[in-house]
Parts: structure tokens; sequence; C-alpha cells
């Protein structure tokens, strides 16, 4: 019994290690990282932003935190990209595309945008 206790602390310890190391990297990251899931209707909804996503937009993105994916950036509302990042998150396919354009009263330019799911 108390090798079993033992044996689930130190994987409870190495997934604590685990998610602190891949929250770091995030948050230390030169490339602005948005983090959504999917919720129970399967819309995306915005729920972490690393601070490169303000230097490189020139917004406050924390603030859209909560929001759905349309609704955080609605000139995505009419293009693929939603439909790419939904696949990326139901089914683990990753997706990118270069040079995207986005414009509008807060956000301007242009991106490279990149889709995966990491759980």
């Amino acid at each position: 019994m108390c090798d079993a206790v033992v044996k689930e602390w130190g994987v409870e310890a190495a997934l604590r290690q685990s998610e602190e190391r891949f929250r770091r990297i995030v948050q230390n990251s030169p490339m602005g990282i948005y983090e959504y899931e999917l919720d129970a209707s399967g819309r995306l909804v915005l729920v972490g932003v690393n601070p490169a996503a303000d230097v490189l937009t020139g917004a406050e993105n924390s603030k859209l935190v909560g929001k759905c994916i349309d609704e955080a950036f609605p000139n995505l509302a009419d293009t693929d990209i939603v439909e790419h990042f939904t696949i990326a998150a139901k089914y683990g396919r990753s997706w990118s595309r270069q040079e995207v354009i986005y414009d509008d009263r807060t956000i301007t330019g242009t991106f490279d945008v990149h889709a995966f799911q990491t759980a």
C-alpha cells in the first residue's frame, strides 16, 4: 500500500512539473499564443493568451478571454479559419496558413497562423 501511494505522488509531482514547464514555455514564447477550448456546444472559447500576443497585435488580448473565437475576432467569422481551428481542437489535425491578413478597429496586421491540439 505504501509503495503505491509513493508512486502515485511521484506521478502527480511529475505531472505538475510538466504542466509548469509547459506554462513557462507558453508565457515566455516570443510567438503570440491563443489557447482555446471547445465548449459543450462545440464552439471555441478563448481561455488563455500569452504576453507576446499583446506585443505582436498591440491589443490587450486578456480582455477577450472567455469569448468565443468569432466574438473575440469578428473578422474571422466569414473565413475558414474558425473551422480549421475547430477541427484541430476536435481531432488533433494540425493546420497552418501564412500571411493571414486581419484588420479590425483593434488589431491590424498580417500573421502566420497555426492551429494544433495540446491535450
